[in-house]
């Protein structure tokens, strides 16, 4: 079910409410669960449709979404890390949808590789042998120093070219 955040209401350990961002997992906040509406089961990946377009995460635990996220679930056993790096390849066609395009018709035509074909290094990780801190490495904020900072010109770091259209007709 797609929610509006506004509508539910935050609690500290709630149901994941995952939207179209690109940070902390797709994750904005935890929700109380709702009486009405099942979450969504875990073990899936979720892909931001439209926002930050093919944003892609693995979502370990049940979750609700924000409209325009598509949730993908193995139609076969996948592990957690093949499910990651699927999550992964997914999100490596970003640059094909920028300026607004949404991925909502289009999502079912990315190629990716066959379970099969996936690197060696997937079958050989544990995503549980490595621990994630919460909490900062460093205790102090850093800062620059910007007061010897010079004016520079772009064009005197990089060349720049003047781009080109592409139309419907130039693609056929």
């Amino acid at each position: 079910p797609s929610l509006e955040l506004l509508n539910c209401e935050q609690i500290e350990n709630g149901i994941c409410f995952v939207s179209r961002t690109s940070a902390n997992n797709g994750v904005v906040a935890r929700v109380k669960l709702l009486d009405e509406i099942e979450p969504m089961p875990a073990n899936a990946i979720t892909v931001a449709l439209g926002g930050s377009v093919l944003s892609s995460f693995y979502q370990d635990e049940p979750f609700y979404t924000a409209f325009h996220i598509a949730c993908l679930y193995p139609r076969f056993r996948l592990t957690k890390e093949q499910m990651l790096y699927y999550a992964y390849v997914i999100e490596q066609n970003k640059y094909r949808y920028n300026f607004g395009r949404q991925a909502n018709r289009t999502l079912k035509n990315i190629l990716i590789p066959d379970i099969a074909e996936l690197p060696n290094f997937v079958k050989q990780i544990s995503v549980s042998d490595y621990k994630f801190e919460e909490t900062p490495i460093l205790d102090k904020k850093l800062t620059l120093n910007t007061d010897n900072w010079k004016w520079f010109y772009l064009k005197n770091i990089f060349e720049m070219e003047r781009g080109k259209r592409l139309t419907k007709a130039d693609r056929e």
